[in-house]
C-alpha cells in the first residue's frame, strides 16, 4: 500500500481500491494505523499485480491511462472499475490480450 500511495497518490489508490481517501490516510499513518481487512488487503494485492502487469504491457503514461479508459476486451468498462467490482483476473485477461495484439 505504501508503494503505491508513494507512486500514485492518495486519491488515485483509493480510486483503484473504492474505497474513501481518509482510509487511504488511517491505514499509512504512522501511529496506531488502522487494521486492513484480509479483503481488502487482497485488493491491495490485486491492484498492485494490475498495475505491474500494465506496466510490463505499456509505458507508465498509458498504462495509467489504459485504466482510467474503456477497454474493449472488457466490454467497454474502464479496467479499474472491473478491478474493483469483479477484481483482478478479467482485467489481468484484458491486459495478456493486448500484450498478444488482440483487439476487440
Amino acid at each position: 500500500l505504501q508503494r503505491l500511495v508513494r507512486a500514485y497518490g492518495s486519491n488515485a489508490v483509493a480510486e483503484m481500491l473504492g474505497v474513501n481517501k481518509a482510509m487511504i490516510s488511517h491505514w499509512t499513518r504512522k501511529v496506531n494505523p488502522k487494521p486492513i481487512s484480509p479483503t481488502m488487503a487482497g485488493r491491495i494485492i490485486d491492484v498492485h499485480d494490475v498495475i505491474n502487469r500494465a506496466l510490463q504491457v505499456f509505458q507508465p503514461q498509458i498504462a495509467a491511462d489504459w485504466l482510467a479508459g474503456s477497454e474493449p476486451l472488457l466490454d467497454g468498462a474502464r479496467p479499474i472499475d472491473v478491478l474493483k467490482n469483479r477484481g483482478a483476473i478479467p482485467v489481468i485477461q484484458a491486459l495478456e490480450g493486448r500484450a498478444a495484439g488482440v483487439y476487440a
